[in-house]
This record gives structure tokens, sequence and C-alpha cells, in this order.
């Protein structure tokens, strides 16, 4: 669950400008997980590994922009906080990995470059930011499709105090068995799409350049949706992913005979010079399953909330250019708040006591919800929770436990009273 994984989030994410640096001075915890096996340099480092980086296409020295630091951390730390989420490694392990395959490939990287454009460490430059966001997804996917197990053993720290030597805790973790091993790698994609998207909107949802709001499952035209989409791009490129863009409907906005708000359409996103210029291209080659198209994953997820199935996507790259097109039909879905019960012993609900489960679609406190909940916060604003339980307290039931859970979208929030 969400709140048994808080230490080991917070010694990943605590450890992430010391790891930003190939070469830092990183300890490693031992660690027992049931998992994939754990990379080893001779694995990395072996004649197909060296032939497989000498075959990639050569990183395009252009003009790029600097990233917004926290910007650029929205993008990192996304992809890792949904990993963490999906139950499949051990993040002890997971760091390891990370750590060891960015150092293998800085070399190669480094010698293509030359010296001077990539800055060591330095999330805000993008030649960096190239190596390292193609680095992480090359460590996610090695999780994500080696058989990853549902039950694994996981050691994590625990800080003692200024000066002490941190504590190992040993934890079975168990993931959610509806999340099968095939369901991963698009179950990531889908969340760190929406995870951005709410960074995003938290961010700018006050502001001149909020993106334009979309009434949930409306199916809204062509024209209306791409316009919230240009905007959502170019909060992209105010950040400084990329130099430029175009979004533009292809082919008159439908893909079929008929208006785009009645069948669908295709979104064509061009990108000059993005961030994740030589990454993208390569992971796009290597393992197309699970990349690092942000924009892309961002786009599907505001799809998704707007009532739009994905049907297809694709992304082209052509010199400094990063085409992604995306197809999007209708798809019937209503929006739902659904709350249940059931009773936490044999007989009925009043006689011992009960769970209530509240879920809740898109609610006005997603993503800053989420965020305190990572954040271990005892002050939450999971205001339905908190009305809930009074009208317990007031009914005579004693509140025994409380949970809270993200998925995409939804917010589930599960009370057990007695």
């Amino acid at each position: 669950g969400a709140h048994s994984h808080q230490t080991r989030r917070d010694h990943v994410l605590g450890t992430l400008r010391t790891v930003a640096a190939v070469g830092a001075s990183v300890t490693f915890t031992p660690f027992s997980a049931f998992a994939a096996d754990p990379i080893t340099t001779k694995e990395i480092d072996n004649v197909g590994s060296m032939l497989q980086r000498a075959g990639r296409p050569k990183p395009l020295k252009v003009p790029r922009r600097d990233l917004n630091l926290k910007f650029a951390v929205l993008l990192m730390r996304s992809s890792y906080i949904v990993l963490d989420e999906l139950d499949c490694v051990a993040m002890d392990q997971f760091q390891r990995d990370f750590f060891l395959i960015r150092q293998a490939e800085f070399g190669n990287y480094l010698n293509l470059l030359g010296p001077g454009l990539v800055k060591q460490g330095d999330l805000t430059n993008p030649y960096y930011f190239d190596l390292i966001s193609f680095a992480q997804h090359v460590a996610i996917h090695r999780e994500v499709t080696q058989d990853p197990p549902m039950v694994f053993i996981e050691e994590q720290p625990v800080e003692q105090g200024e000066g002490k030597p941190p504590r190992v805790n040993t934890v079975v973790v168990k993931r959610d068995p509806s999340i099968t091993n095939d369901k991963l790698v698009p179950e990531h994609g889908r969340r760190v799409g929406s995870l951005i998207l709410d960074g995003l909107e938290e961010t700018f949802g006050d502001s001149a350049a909020a993106i334009p709001k979309i009434e949930p499952n409306s199916r809204p035209s062509a024209d209306v949706f791409v316009g919230a989409v240009k905007q959502m791009v170019n909060l992209f490129l105010i950040n400084g992913f990329a130099f430029g863009a175009n979004v533009s409907v292809v082919g008159g906005g439908s893909t079929k005979s008929g208006t785009a708000n009645s069948d669908g359409f295709q979104i064509s996103i061009e990108l000059d010079s993005p961030a994740t210029l030589w990454g993208g291209r390569v992971l796009q080659h290597e393992q197309p399953d699970l990349d690092n198209n942000y924009v892309r994953k961002v786009t599907e997820e505001m799809a998704r909330r707007a009532g739009y199935k994905v049907e297809a996507s694709s992304m082209k790259s052509v010199g400094k250019m990063q085409q992604t097109v995306l197809t999007l039909a209708r798809e019937n879905r209503s929006m739902e708040c659904g709350v249940s019960y059931r009773s936490t012993k044999s007989g009925s609900a009043n006689s011992d006591g009960f769970q209530i489960s509240i879920e809740l679609d898109s609610p006005a406190t997603l993503w800053g919800g989420r965020v305190l909940q990572y954040q271990r916060s005892s002050l939450d604003n999971d205001y339905v929770r908190k009305v809930t339980e009074e009208m317990a307290r007031r009914a005579g039931y004693a509140v025994k436990s409380s949970s809270i859970k993200h998925d995409g979208k939804t917010q589930r929030t599960i009370v057990t009273l007695a």
C-alpha cells in the first residue's frame, strides 16, 4: 500500500541530487529482493551492450534551451513515484541498477558530443537531461519487463539521526493483484502522464497560462481539445523543454466521415530540439513500449479525461524535429463518485464493524492530496474523509483506520469503523 512505501520513496527521492551526477559517491545498502536479478557491470559492459551503444545515432549538437529545474524534477520524479507505486521491484535495487546503467552510458555519450556541452549532474542542462532521462527509462524497462514478482522482500533504510548510520528494516511488499505483469508497461505510462498533468495544473491552474478547462468526458470538438493541448505544450516550452512546437489536427480533424466530435481525430505534435531528442529516438528503436515521450503521455491522459479513447500513437524523429501523432476516438464513459461498504467480520456490517470505500473522480485536491500523502504529511486535505470520520463519531462508531490511494484521476478513501 502507499503508506508502507513512504520510507523507500523518501530514500530514493532524497538521493536524487546525489545520484544525478555520474561518478558521485553512493553507498548502496545490502538488499534481498525476489525480483529481476540486479544488474552487473559484466552485463552492461559485455560485447553485445558495447555494440548496441556503438550503433546508436550520434546526439545532435544543436542549440537547446535550459530546462526549469522544478519542471525537470517533475518529469524525473513522476517516473520514480509511479514505479514505486506499481510495486514490482525493490527501490534500493532500482536505484543501484539506474546508477550503473547511467554510469555505463555516460562515457560513450560524452565522447560522441565532445567537451563543453554536457554539464554533469545539472538537470537543467538539456544534454545531461537527455542522457539521464534515457538511462532512467532503460532501468525502468528492465525492472517491469523481466517477469517481476507480485510479492518480494525489500530492505528500507530508516534514518537514526545525525552522525548515526541508518537502520535497515526488512519488509514484504505486495503488489495490487489487479496489476498483472502485462499491465505494468501501459500502467506506468498512463500514471506518469496523469502525475505530470496534475503537476502542471497545480502550478499554472490559477494563472493566465493555465491549460483551458475541459469538462470530464465531454468529448469536445477537435478544435477545442487541440486548443487545450497547445497550451499544455506551451507550458513545456515555457519550462525550456523545446525550442518551439506546432500542434495541429491531421487530415481535417476526423478519422472517419463526419465531424471530429462524432467519430475521432488525429493530433500531430511537432517539437523543435526537445530535451529528449537523442534519448527519445534511441528508446523508440530499442524499447518502443516504454519511452520518455512525456508530451505524448500527458496528451493521452488529457484525452482520457476528456472522454476520448487513445487508439494509436506513433513518434518520428527527423533531424532536430520530433513528431508525435495520436489517433483519438470517442469513448462513452460517465463521471462517477462511488461509495460502498463491506463487513469486517462475518455477520451484518452493523453488528461488528465495516469499511467504507469512497471513490472520487477528478477531485479538486487530486494533485495536492497525492503529494501530501507521498510526503507523509500528518495533516492532509482529504476533506471527504474528515467529514466521514466526524459523521461516524457522532453516530457512535470508532474510527479504526483510514487510507487513501490514487490511481490516475481517481482518488479512493477507505475508512474502517467499529
